[in-house]
């Protein structure tokens, strides 16, 4: 792989940061060829743009991301850009763009909902919702086993008490 420091290919990381650049390791390449990504981390890289182009406490839950690979991502290092291109008060969008070289190689859309504050903290399925959100949500973006577990307890807790 290229870039400035490949001793960075023994880490856990699929990209290292190198400025406004992630640097793919090793872990990020596809299995077709040794001179590309897998989609997987390039879909990685833009759920992080997507998650750090709006502000982390406003309310709204990321409830789909699609990625077009507009060719294959080679190993260079890239840039990952986000940005706001619908902007509300219940639904956003953010559209990414995922560069090498000055080439455009990857794009990427999230559609963000509002959640809604007045759910019913009474309802077991809310927090079966939330819960399976937070499994597959990893820890770095908010989520994590740990509070898919909480969530699944509370929903497991209220529902045993709406049976009696």
């Amino acid at each position: 792989m290229t870039g400035p420091d490949r001793a960075n290919d023994d880490v856990d990381a699929l990209f290292v940061p190198d400025g406004p650049r992630l640097v793919p390791t090793d872990r990020a390449r596809g299995p077709w060829s040794p001179d590309a990504l897998h989609g997987g981390p390039v879909a990685a890289a833009v759920a992080r743009a997507t998650e750090r182009s709006v502000p982390a406490d406003d309310s709204m839950r990321t409830t789909r991301l699609t990625l077009e690979l507009l060719r294959p991502v080679g190993t260079a290092p890239m840039t990952v850009t986000g940005a706001v291109v619908r902007p509300g008060r219940r639904v956003q969008v953010v559209d990414t763009v995922v560069e090498q070289g000055g080439v455009e190689v990857a794009w990427g859309r999230a559609v963000r909902i509002r959640v809604d504050p007045d759910l019913d903290p009474h309802e077991p399925m809310n927090y079966l919702s939330r819960g399976i959100g937070n499994y597959y949500l990893p820890a770095a973006f908010g989520g994590g086993v740990e509070l898919a577990i909480k969530d699944f307890e509370k929903a497991i807790t209220l529902d045993a008490n709406s049976a009696d």
